[in-house]
């Protein structure tokens, strides 16, 4: 007893704010999670979901200093959670789409945010004069009026894009099967038509150079949903005092929803970026 509490006096408390992309759920984040805690046994890790929504004020954050699991340990249990508390610290570890929506609604976190860890993040999804590296409009825009009618239809489509060589390997059902925990599987038509939109519409190319931080960007060589030199462009976001401590990471041989079914590369790369930071 006395050498877990002397040893969680030492840990690190670090809260983690999750924030899933497209379509998928929280749970998406389970074998990510699962893998920082073992590379990072010195930090006490506490994931936070920050589903996506439309009203970001309707958020309820956790306390700064929340003793989950304390009462349990009694009084001095209670002293060290205190001693690791002094050392509290919150990163954003968003995918896709939910990067962006942080980036659009960056106010809800900005008193607290450490770091910023970008999964095949980015500014803006689609290209323009300014902006080659984004998407063409028009498969988004096929994609946007075909899910209104044929919802599942684009989601299988959308899935097997976004899991490369995974997919391929599968027959359909079982693929899907393998997907059940982080997809949503009852759609919210309206709600994801909506998210879609966002893609279309929402340019955050007013955060660079704004974010007094330092930000990781994690692109995936085989992503064709972001490609890698869309991945890299988050990396823009930082002031210039903190360029010297943020880095772009390509996980090799790798698609979207790669840090989910082979999370090992991302966690080893999200690890290194944050053991030097904090």
């Amino acid at each position: 007893m006395c050498v877990d509490l002397c040893y969680r006096g030492l840990m690190k408390r670090l809260d983690v704010f999750t924030i899933h992309g497209w379509a998928l759920k929280p749970a998406v984040w389970l074998p990510l999670e699962n893998a920082l805690r073992s590379l990072m046994p010195l930090h006490d890790l506490y994931f936070h979901d920050l589903t996506i929504c439309e009203d970001p004020t309707a958020i309820q954050l956790p306390m700064e200093c929340e003793a989950q699991g304390a009462e349990a340990q009694g009084a001095e249990a209670q002293g060290a959670e205190a001693q690791g508390a002094e050392a509290q610290s919150a990163v954003v570890l968003g995918h896709s789409l939910g990067v962006l929506w942080y980036f659009k609604n960056r106010t809800v976190l900005q008193h607290r945010v450490q770091a910023l860890v970008s999964v095949a993040g980015f500014p803006r999804f689609v290209s323009d004069s300014q902006f080659d590296v984004g998407n063409a409009l028009r498969p988004l825009q096929r994609m946007l009026d075909l899910f209104r009618i044929h919802p599942e239809q684009v989601m299988r489509e959308f899935l097997a894009r976004a899991s490369g060589e995974f997919a391929s390997r599968l027959e359909e059902s079982s693929f899907m099967l393998q997907c059940a925990d982080c997809v949503q599987t009852d759609l919210d038509v309206l709600r994801l038509t909506q998210a879609l939109a966002w893609l279309k519409e929402w340019d955050c190319r007013d955060v660079f150079g704004t974010m007094d931080f330092p930000v990781q960007a994690i692109g995936f060589e085989r992503d064709v949903i972001v490609k890698p030199a869309l991945a890299a462009q988050v990396l823009n976001a930082t002031t210039p005092r903190f360029q010297a401590f943020s880095r772009y990471n390509e996980i090799s041989n790798a698609a979207h929803l790669d840090f989910y079914f082979r999370p090992e590369g991302c966690a080893e790369a999200i690890a290194d970026f944050l053991k030097v930071l904090l």
